[in-house]
């Protein structure tokens, strides 16, 4: 009579991941009893300060930040494989390195 692995699943995945989804489908069926579903989902509080991501907040002083995450043209990393940097190897763009100083290190 113990909560089995599965039971666990659908209520983590399916229920709490998808709460906004299944409450849209429960709103516009007229269905009972699905009211907690509005409570799920909600982790964020008033206090946390939204306009500087937190990754930026832990950077260490004195290096650049290249680009401010969302701007549109900014710095971005892509991993891949290219022509110039074969399997298992990574490159920047010469004009990237001349506008740095030649500081970035890989």
């Amino acid at each position: 009579n113990g909560i089995r692995g599965g039971a666990c699943l659908v209520i983590a995945e399916g229920l709490c991941q998808k709460a906004a989804k299944i409450r849209k489908t429960v709103d516009k069926l007229g269905l009972d009893g699905w009211e907690f579903l509005a409570d799920l989902g909600h982790h964020k509080t008033d206090d946390e300060d939204q306009s500087t991501p937190k990754y930026l907040q832990d950077s260490v002083g004195g290096r650049p930040v290249l680009a401010h995450p969302g701007r549109p043209g900014g710095f971005r990393l892509v991993y891949g494989r290219a022509r110039t940097t074969g399997l298992a190897a990574c490159a920047v763009n010469p004009a990237t390195m001349v506008i740095l100083q030649h500081f970035v290190a890989i």
